[in-house]
């Protein structure tokens, strides 16, 4: 009895035990056998269940994937405004500055005020003025691939002759002319003491922006009236401008009306070169001084 129970557990051995061997054998790759000798239950799934679950799994990380996304563009939208009002305050607080700083080149002698012949005004652009009795607000497009003028100015220190009061010192005046251009949705400050860039960079200032030089007409070292150089600059201060307004209104301020210039731009945020769906709009306003005309061209 030994030694047959030991020829059925090895291969090698009489026909009838190899046989049996080799049926235990079988069996116990189809399912494992327990320590009792009955059979276990294979443990798996079926093709169905796994197709139903790779579909429950590819909603879910649908949905992670649209949360993420959504949360990623909000925080692209955020970071955005929050740059983009920062550089149209930047923008209207220099704007707000040059306008009320824009004036007439004066030539004080002993006992008089030249003023110039005819008064150095600020230009608009006809497109995007408006005035208080008008119905609404005009505003002009910005997206033009070519150089639009939006406006000119010039501001000064005026030029003092040599007389007993200033010791028979002779002090020259100062001369800036300040021009904004736009282009593609971008805009262009330049601050200058040169006559040629004020006039034709970067592009030509209109033909109707006439005055804008004291009598003499020149700007040069050495002359009575000198460019200056304080504060001079050529930038691009803002980008994503929409559209653009000035609006000319009077404001009575202790029972005198004063002329003041609300500037408005619309901000748009551009998606893959094309406007996308966030706009916020900045205000400003600018008190001209009262010997300052406002123009259009």
């Amino acid at each position: 009895m030994k030694s047959k129970r030991h020829s059925m557990r090895h291969v090698a051995g009489p026909t009838k035990g190899r046989k049996m061997n080799t049926t235990l054998y079988i069996s116990f790759l189809r399912s494992p056998v327990s320590k009792r000798g009955t059979y276990k239950p294979t443990i798996g799934f079926t093709l169905m269940e796994i197709i139903f679950g790779a579909a429950v799994l590819s909603l879910l990380m649908l949905g992670v994937l649209a949360i993420y996304r959504s949360g990623s563009e909000s925080f692209i939208i955020g970071t955005w405004k929050v740059t983009a009002q920062k550089k149209a305050q930047m923008f209207l607080a220099q704007l707000r500055d040059d306008l009320e700083k824009a004036n007439n080149p004066l030539e004080l002698g002993t006992s008089t005020v030249v003023f110039p012949t005819a008064s150095t005004a600020i230009y608009l652009n006809n497109d995007a003025f408006s005035t208080n009795e008008t119905a609404s607000f005009t505003l002009k497009y910005l997206d033009s691939n070519t150089w639009i003028p939006l406006a000119f100015l010039t501001i000064s220190k005026p030029f003092c002759q040599a007389t007993v009061i200033n010791n028979n010192v002779r002090t020259p005046g100062k001369w800036m002319g300040v021009s904004i251009w736009a282009t593609a949705n971008k805009i262009r400050y330049i601050r200058t003491g040169d006559v040629n860039t004020f006039s034709s960079v970067p592009g030509i200032k209109p033909s109707t922006v006439l005055n804008f030089l004291p009598n003499s007409g020149t700007i040069a070292a050495g002359g009575d009236w000198e460019p200056s150089t304080e504060g001079i600059f050529d930038q691009e201060l803002i980008q994503d401008v929409r559209k653009i307004g000035f609006m000319k209104k009077l404001r009575n301020t202790d029972g005198t009306p004063k002329v003041v210039i609300q500037t408005r731009i619309h901000l748009q945020r551009y998606k893959n070169g094309a406007p996308a769906e966030t706009i916020f709009t900045e205000d400003m306003d600018a008190k001209i001084q009262e010997w300052t005309k406002v123009e259009t061209f």
